[in-house]
């Protein structure tokens, strides 16, 4: 079995990368002095820089996970599934909506929500007082071989 999960990022996402970026190593110059002091020697540093610097080229990024097994399933559940496709679809003004939509305790779907950003497949957006979830997911296959 293998399971692809296509994310995407939009401008928001991209902008708050951007600034998580900023507080990481300063500015774009001196993350690649970085990348060329230490030769490529951290995939991790080096993709930072990558993304940092086409997204400051306006480049749109849409990221793809595969899994070779089960594991995935411990994340998603059908009731998270139901959260990804809704939000996929619809958007809401508040986690509470979301609940109240989808007729689901808070609770419950908070913690659902926790769980899937922790994964990165969704991200919670503050505009005032209110928690926006967006959906990260663009698309989730399942396949058989």
């Amino acid at each position: 079995m293998k399971t692809i999960i296509k994310k995407r990022a939009d401008k928001e996402y991209m902008r708050e990368k951007e600034r998580e970026f900023e507080e990481k190593y300063g500015t774009l110059d001196s993350l690649g002095q970085k990348v060329s002091i230490e030769k490529c020697s951290s995939p991790t540093i080096i993709d930072d820089y990558e993304i940092w610097k086409a997204s400051r080229k306006g480049a749109e990024m849409e990221e793809e996970i595969v899994f070779y097994d089960s594991s995935i399933f411990g994340v998603i559940s059908a009731s998270r599934a139901e959260i990804l496709d809704f939000l996929a679809k619809n958007g809401v003004g508040s986690i509470k909506e979301l609940a109240q939509t989808i007729k689901r305790d808070y609770k419950n779907v908070y913690f659902d929500i926790m769980a899937l950003k922790r994964q990165e497949l969704l991200e919670i957006r503050n505009e005032g007082r209110e928690k926006i979830p967006v959906s990260r997911v663009e698309r989730i296959e399942i396949l058989f071989d």
